[in-house]
């Protein structure tokens, strides 16, 4: 290492300063390395034979420099391949069973058996025991069928409130009066409706207990179907009074407030000519009054009473003529009897209308 001349003397007479390499204070006996690390002040006796002796030393420092790291690199491998263990094969695998895999690994990570896992446990959580399951068995599967009609018929008994959730009389509320015990293991019961007194045989599948979330479930969903057959109900009949249904000797009712001052609401007459797709020419039945443009949209087909002569206006069925057999407003269907070949056809209440003519005008 090359020395370096101090800039400041301490007095004009003491020798000039300059830095050298310094030995190691406290020297490892074992090591084997020459390297030196610091810097050591001392006098300079600057001379030119000592700068040529610096000079010519300098290659041999260098030297033993860049040997003295290769000597430290290659014990320090040593020391880190004397501390490995020795390799013991696949024998060390068989010291760690599959099962206590999870819990060695987790045992590096500082756990121990009682603590908690993650950052803010406090206490140890019990392992989910997985079953596993064969064959088809889904979610929800009970091994033993013994327990689960057990489990289902321990809450019957006789006098119990119970809903059908399944089967005919689905919906309906009941008590039980008689439970009955069949070849197949499979629980009757008698269940009186309290709606009509009818008393019916169910199985203990087909029925729940009062306030139960089976009951619940069979509520909700016969909600949302009643809501379904009602909206495509409005949709079916709003379709069909968008298309022209008019027909001549057909009865029908004035049903808006505004049409001539209202003076005709409710009011039922008979279409005695129709002069376009939705507009018609009514005779009133109270008056005989002749109204002539009436729109379509301010009338609504009469239905008579049962075996009366109806028309059915649009549909599968349109221009069959008939009687009308069945009406259930409910449901808002109808049954009719086809005059010419008595089959007996189903259609809504808003395609049919009380028909008043000659049936040989429709080819009858």
């Amino acid at each position: 290492m090359k020395n370096l001349e101090a800039p400041i003397s301490s007095s004009a007479a003491a020798p000039a300063l300059t830095f050298e390499a310094a030995t190691d204070a406290h020297p490892d006996p074992d090591s084997t390395n020459n390297i030196s690390y610091g810097l050591n002040l001392r006098p300079n006796s600057k001379s030119k034979s000592n700068t040529v002796d610096e000079d010519n030393e300098r290659p041999r420092s260098n030297n033993n420099n860049n040997n003295g790291v290769e000597n430290m690199l290659l014990q320090k491998l040593k020391d880190d391949l004397e501390r490995l263990p020795e390799d013991r094969g696949l024998q060390e695998f068989d010291d760690v069973a599959v099962e206590g895999f999870g819990e060695a690994l987790l045992a590096g990570y500082g756990w121990y058996k009682g603590r908690g896992i993650g950052k803010n446990a406090k206490e140890d959580v019990e392992v989910v025991q997985y079953n596993k399951r064969t064959d088809k068995h889904g979610l929800g599967f009970v091994t033993s069928t013994d327990d689960h009609h057990k489990a289902k018929r321990s809450w019957v008994s006789v006098g119990k409130e119970a809903r059908v959730v399944a089967g005919r009389d689905v919906g309906l509320k009941g008590r039980i009066v008689k439970v009955l015990e069949s070849k197949e293991n499979v629980n009757v019961v008698v269940l009186e409706l309290s709606k009509s007194q009818e008393k019916v045989q169910v199985s203990v599948e087909q029925i729940a207990e009062l306030g139960s979330k089976e009951e619940e479930k069979c509520l909700n969903k016969l909600l949302k179907d009643s809501k379904r057959k009602r909206e495509e109900t409005t949709t079916s009949t709003s379709s069909s009074s968008s298309r022209a249904w008019l027909k001549s000797h057909i009865r029908v009712k004035i049903i808006s407030k505004e049409f001539k001052g209202g003076r005709l609401y409710l009011k039922k007459g008979e279409v005695v000519d129709v002069v376009g797709p939705k507009m018609c020419d009514v005779s009133m039945d109270e008056s005989r009054e002749l109204i002539q443009g009436v729109s379509q949209d301010f009338l609504e087909t009469v239905l008579p009473r049962r075996g009366g002569p109806v028309l059915v206006l649009n549909g599968k069925h349109q221009g069959v003529f008939g009687n009308l057999v069945n009406k259930d407003l409910d449901q808002e269907t109808a049954v009719v009897q086809d005059a010419n070949t008595h089959d007996l056809l189903n259609v809504r209440l808003h395609q049919i209308a009380e028909y008043i003519g000659d049936p040989t005008y429709l080819g009858y």
